[in-house]
């Protein structure tokens, strides 16, 4: 009797995640960018949606990514997916009464707290030039690193809370930001299925 054994070799083809992770990272950027600006406020449903849609849906797109080999699609999407995450515990704590920042963390903190976000926000804005990737995907790394930098001065501009005019427009250059990602979510899908350039981004 052989003691030779059939070994069947698996090999599996990665998609392009770039059309997940693009536009869970839109959909989060603006739940973070209306909860910035005041449109709405911070109710536990909507601080969850972010974890579930920025942490695990971008997190998703970045393992994919490197399992792909593309280093810089692992970082950002791993690194934007991580910041939502930490968005969001920061919040949890006013909601739910329980976490560390029961009393709500000092403003000059949290200035400091975008503000490094802020620096990764740079380095995947410079990136995507470097990498070449499409021009409204740059756009909108560019516009969140300037919405972190407002909401960052906004909280070091404020007495009791965060400067509100300062905010408001921190939130509506990240709508801006969300709008230019999912753009080219929707863009990098469809051009991906039709194996050509369908909608330029």
């Amino acid at each position: 009797m052989s003691d030779e054994k059939n070994e069947t070799a698996v090999s599996w083809h990665v998609g392009d995640p770039s059309a997940l992770g693009l536009i869970s990272y839109g959909i989060a950027l603006a739940l973070i960018s209306m909860m910035v600006s005041g449109m709405m406020g911070k109710p536990s449903f909507l601080i969850m949606s972010i974890v579930f849609i920025g942490a695990f849906g971008i997190g998703i797109a970045g393992v994919l990514d490197f399992f792909r080999g593309q280093t810089f699609g692992g970082v950002a999407f791993l690194g934007w997916g991580i910041f939502f995450g930490a968005f969001a515990q920061l919040n949890m704590g006013p909601v739910y009464k329980t976490a560390m920042f029961h009393a709500g963390p000092a403003l000059a903190f949290l200035g400091w707290y975008f503000i490094f976000w802020a620096v990764f926000g740079l380095l995947t804005f410079l990136g995507s030039i470097v990498a070449k990737k499409w021009i409204l995907l740059q756009l909108a790394l560019g516009l969140t690193t300037l919405m972190l930098i407002i909401v960052a001065i906004a909280h070091w501009a404020g007495v009791s809370g965060p400067n509100p005019a300062l905010m408001m427009i921190a939130g509506i250059v990240g709508l801006a930001a969300a709008a230019c990602a999912g753009y080219t979510a929707f863009a990098a899908l469809l051009n991906e299925i039709a194996g050509k350039t369908v909608i330029p981004a």
